[in-house]
């Protein structure tokens, strides 16, 4: 089976409706890291108009239940599709005034130079992936490699500073929020339709997948035995980068811990086993 172009459509929207509201979030984390309370409560305020989208559009404000096994659900007539548009520009103008008194404000800005560093020589030895990686340097980005989604001729951003620590991780995680505002103007052109996979390629006892997630690229491996799912392993862009987290620690102030760990927002639960 692969994606018919409307199923790559519908899965890409959903990708990038994520990207948005947990990049929302991790900027208000970050803010709340520094203890700057006004930042933090402005893109917590974003964060949760995001999440209120999700839910107006799918029916779930974390987008639960929106994907299914070899098809899509989701259905947006005309009329969603131009809220969900003017809603969008409404959180791409507040994000972006936002981002300008975060840019202007140099406490806050002194706060995050030079902290938690994590160089392009340590995130290809220690194998991170997704925004901090992208913050060092290392552009990789399985959007660029995802046949099955709508990511054609993506080009990942990198910070243009990319010294990988706490800075350059807040930066890159606006340059890729300004990304996905910009991808769902467009995929958002047209009314959206229940759509499924369709045939193609040969049977295979053994697939694996990635998709690039919030925190980074996503693995899936499934292995069948005959009509039975035998085995399935997903390897998480969080559990990948939670070593980086302990290493981007070492030789930092104690305080600066917490500022350090919001800069990577990982998921706990994905590390558990």
């Amino acid at each position: 089976m692969r994606s018919s172009p409307e199923l790559a459509r519908a899965r890409t929207i959903l990708l990038e409706l994520e990207r948005v509201w947990s990049h929302l979030n991790d900027i208000s984390a970050v803010c709340a890291g520094t203890g700057l309370a006004a930042g933090a409560q402005r893109f917590a305020g974003l964060t949760e108009r995001a999440r209120r989208l999700n839910a107006s559009l799918t029916g779930h404000r974390f987008l639960f239940g929106s994907v299914r096994v070899g098809g899509s659900a989701v259905e947006l007539d005309a009329d969603a599709v131009a809220r969900a548009q003017e809603e969008l520009e409404s959180l791409r103008a507040q994000s972006s005034s936002g981002w300008r008194e975060l840019v202007f404000n140099r406490s806050f800005d002194d706060r995050l130079v030079d902290v938690g560093i994590v160089r392009a020589k340590d995130v290809r030895r220690l194998g991170a992936v997704g925004p901090a990686a992208r913050a060092a340097g290392v552009a990789v980005d399985a959007r660029t490699t995802s046949p099955g989604l709508a990511y054609e001729d993506f080009v990942p951003a990198t910070s243009s500073r990319g010294t990988g620590d706490v800075k350059s991780r807040l930066e890159q995680r606006h340059l890729e929020l300004v990304q996905s505002f910009e991808a769902l103007e467009s995929l958002l052109s047209g009314p959206v339709r229940p759509s499924a996979a369709v045939n193609g390629g040969p049977e295979r006892d053994v697939a694996a997948s990635r998709v690039e997630s919030p925190r980074g690229a996503t693995l899936c491996v499934m292995e069948r035995d005959g009509d039975r799912l035998a085995r399935v392993h997903l390897r998480t862009g969080s559990y990948a980068n939670w070593p980086v987290v302990a290493f981007a620690a070492v030789g930092n102030m104690l305080p600066d811990f917490p500022l350090i760990n919001k800069s990577f927002e990982l998921c706990y639960a994905c590390a558990d086993r």
